[in-house]
């Protein structure tokens, strides 16, 4: 369990860091940037998807379709 933890930490961290590097360089495709409000006791944490549809990858069958989307990047 410990592991998962971790590793939901460190996809947080970087979906947060790939989300301003992609928000700077108009990607080539539209990029939905996605929010789960049940991660890390209900403080949150986000993710880039190229699909409109919500697949939660925090907790990924146990809350698939748990989030929203908090912004759009258009593409160039």
């Amino acid at each position: 369990r410990k592991d998962i933890n971790k590793q939901r930490a460190a996809f947080a961290s970087l979906s947060d860091k790939l989300y301003t590097a992609v928000k700077a360089t108009k990607p080539a495709a539209t990029i939905y940037y996605q929010h789960c409000p049940m991660y890390n006791s209900g403080k949150g944490g986000n993710w880039l998807s190229m699909d409109a549809e919500i697949k939660n990858p925090f907790y990924g069958d146990m809350m698939l379709n748990c989030g929203s989307t908090t912004a759009t990047i258009q593409q160039k």
